[in-house]
């Protein structure tokens, strides 16, 4: 009897066999099927993949930065896009071989089953990136600013030692504070970026390296707002805050950082912690460094350091000279070289002045040019204060940038000249020659309004300081839309036959500093209307004080107006610092008695000094005690009638101020009382 032997196999066992029979047959049955379906969803992920691509083009050109999950679900497009392509073609080599052997060829069976499965597989994964594709709402986020952005900037030729002398000091820990101070061109802002941007090439200690330019007139709002800028979000919100808000708040990011400031281009005192600056020291080992033309604002600033940025030496100045004038130029006649080292010397060591020049004379190449730009450049205003006309030879420098005759005596300028320098940034034309003698060669042989067209053909015009001498040139002035936005002071003197002066035109000049009325004869009153808030042009008596008007006014000077016999719209100038009366006969009070209070008027609160001279109708300044929190030095000389001063013990800025005047004024002075007396004897001093 032979052995026998039994099998037990479960109906789910043969229902199992049957499902997986029946899938591995249904991939070589759709493989067809789904390779056209794998096409079709391939074209559809890369329109998406498209689609995403553009949102993160617009988001990058606003300098954000893509999230790493898009970036990764692009990447694994690309790799999709890769592999599918490869499926789709061993398809066509599976169909082909169908073809040739017979469908039911074991051989293509299988390769067939291998590929539908691969297909099948594929079109789940390309599922999914569609639908995480179609989920990204956002794509990128704001950049936070590195922690030293790099500033383009020329190499620091011959100022090598004073930058290693400037690093050094960096690196001592009792240095917090270095200011460097030199001329204007000099080159203390190469040397700034110079130090900024080494520290993008060594290791240091310090969290963020902050770059802010502060410019001659400081909006110490755009100060505060380009420090937010690297260490917190400056969006308009924050914008909107007050000074004190946006102080408080750079305080408290700094106060946890070690940081160093750099501050570039500062003419006057700036109060670190009215910006929200921590001073640096040696707890927080942060460090500040700025530029000045000026050592004594080094020593206001409290520098640990005081670096002084000296010109060129000749080799260095002759080298660099060289450089930008080309030797196409220097060899293109035997007399040019000595020639070009003439125009270097009067360069006088100044990088600025010789990379100007330079590339002003690189297409110069005939010995005449030369000479016309040495004759120029001796006869500057700067050199030769007796100069009564400009050279039209001054043409030739087309890369000017600075063009100043402030204080000069210069009476003539060739018609053409200014609006020749199409690279003009910055004119001074504030109290020179051209205006002494209006009538017999100044600005009306300029044909009035010739000089306003002239300076309006300047395209990169952005600081001005100019003189009007006459009301019709002023009218002109005022109606340019170019030239009150940039302009930084403005003298107003001799309008013939003017007995009233409008000033409410002068609100709109934003950045407006200085302004000096003299001369001006016939001048009675000053008149102020409300521009666009249906107001009539009324005097001073029924105006509200509290609207500031002239809010970045720094300096006002009145001399030699015979007739005006108040300044009351100096209330609407809240942040007047130098205030200068002299030669007004008539004047019988600084701000008048007239005016409503308006709630909290107190004038001259940021006044620094205040000259009084040869006022002898003046009887008042301001008929209240003021508490002038900056004021360090009053002058009055030939005001009898001024019998009070508007003091009392709180207005001597903790005994800084200096009073300067007659022994015989200051002997029948009325004080406010015996403490104010007390507090004000020790400042004066007699002349």
């Amino acid at each position: 009897m032979g052995n026998m032997f039994s099998v037990s196999i479960s109906t789910n066992d043969i229902a199992g066999c049957c499902d997986c029979t029946a899938a591995r047959a249904n991939y070589i049955c759709k493989l067809a099927e789904n390779r056209v379906t794998l096409r079709t969803e391939l074209q559809k992920l890369r329109e998406l993949k498209n689609d995403v691509n553009r949102k993160v083009d617009v988001a990058e050109r606003q300098q954000m930065k893509r999230l790493d999950q898009v970036q990764g679900w692009l990447s694994r497009v690309e790799a999709m896009e890769t592999e599918v392509g490869q499926l789709i073609g061993d398809g066509a080599e599976t169909v082909e071989e169908k073809r040739l052997r017979g469908c039911c060829h074991p051989k293509h069976c299988i390769s067939s089953y291998t590929l539908g499965k691969k297909v099948a597989r594929k079109l789940q994964d390309m599922a999914t990136l569609m639908s995480e594709g179609r989920n990204f709402e956002v794509v990128a986020d704001i950049v936070p600013p590195a922690p030293v952005e790099e500033i383009p900037g020329r190499s620091t030729v011959g100022l090598e030692s004073t930058f290693d002398k400037v690093w050094r000091s960096l690196e001592e820990e009792h240095v917090g504070m270095i200011g460097f101070y030199g001329l204007g061109g000099v080159g203390k802002t190469t040397l700034l970026t110079q130090i900024n941007n080494h520290f993008l090439k060594t290791s240091h200690n310090f969290d963020v390296v902050i770059w802010v330019v502060v410019s001659r007139t400081p909006n110490l709002g755009r100060v505060q707002n380009e420090i937010w800028e690297k260490v917190g979000f400056c969006d308009d919100k924050w914008k909107s805050k007050s000074r004190h808000e946006k102080a408080k708040d750079i305080w408290r990011a700094l106060s946890k950082k070690r940081f160093v400031m750099l501050l570039d281009d500062m003419w006057e005192h700036m109060d670190l912690l009215e910006v929200g600056i921590p001073p640096p020291d040696q707890q927080n080992k942060s460090k500040l460094i700025f530029t000045t033309r000026s050592q004594d604002l080094c020593g206001q600033m409290g520098a640990h350091t005081k670096i002084q940025v000296k010109s060129l030496a000749w080799k260095d100045s002759w080298d660099l000279f060289q450089k930008y004038v080309g030797k196409d130029a220097l060899n293109s006649d035997p007399e040019i070289p000595e020639l070009a080292e003439m125009v270097a010397k009067e360069c006088c060591g100044l990088p600025l002045a010789i990379i100007t020049i330079g590339r002003a004379m690189a297409s110069k190449v005939t010995p005449q040019d030369w000479k016309h730009a040495i004759r120029v450049l001796q006869t500057r205003a700067s050199n030769f204060p007796e100069i009564k006309k400009l050279p039209i030879e001054m043409k030739n420098l087309v890369q000017l940038k600075a063009f100043r005759l402030c204080t000069s005596k210069v009476s003539l300028i060739p018609r053409g000249l200014i609006s020749s320098l199409l690279m003009l940034q910055g004119v001074g034309m504030y109290n020179c020659g051209l205006y002494d003698q209006v009538a017999e060669g100044g600005v009306e042989s300029y044909d009035n309004e010739s000089l306003i067209e002239e300076l309006e053909s300047l395209k990169y015009l952005t600081h001005l300081r100019v003189t009007i001498a006459s009301a019709s040139v002023f009218k002109r002035f005022l109606s340019s839309r170019k030239l009150p936005s940039c302009t930084l002071a403005i003298c107003l003197k001799m309008f013939k036959g003017s007995s009233s002066l409008n000033l409410s035109s002068l609100e709109n000049m934003k950045h407006l500093y200085g302004l000096t009325m003299e001369d001006l004869d016939s001048l009675r009153e000053i008149k102020f209307d409300w521009a666009g808030k249906g107001k009539e042009t009324v005097g001073y008596s029924s105006l509200n004080p509290k609207v500031e008007c002239f809010h970045g006014l720094g300096e006002v000077a009145i001399n030699r107006c015979q007739m005006l016999k108040n300044l009351t719209w100096l209330i609407f100038a809240p942040n007047l610092q130098y205030l200068t009366i002299g030669q007004c006969d008539e004047m019988e009070e600084v701000i008048g008695k007239g005016v409503k209070d308006g709630g909290n008027l107190s004038p001259f609160t940021k006044l620094i000094r205040l000259e009084l001279n040869g006022l002898p109708q003046l009887k008042n300044v301001y008929r209240n005690p003021l508490p002038f929190l900056y004021l360090d030095r009053i002058e009055v000389v030939g005001c009898p009638k001024l019998k009070k001063m508007p003091l009392n013990s709180n207005s001597a800025n903790q005994g800084r101020v200096v009073m300067v005047g007659e022994q015989e004024w200051w002997n029948e002075l009325e004080w406010e009382d015996e403490a104010t007396l007390s507090t004000f004897l020790p400042s004066f001093k007699a002349i």
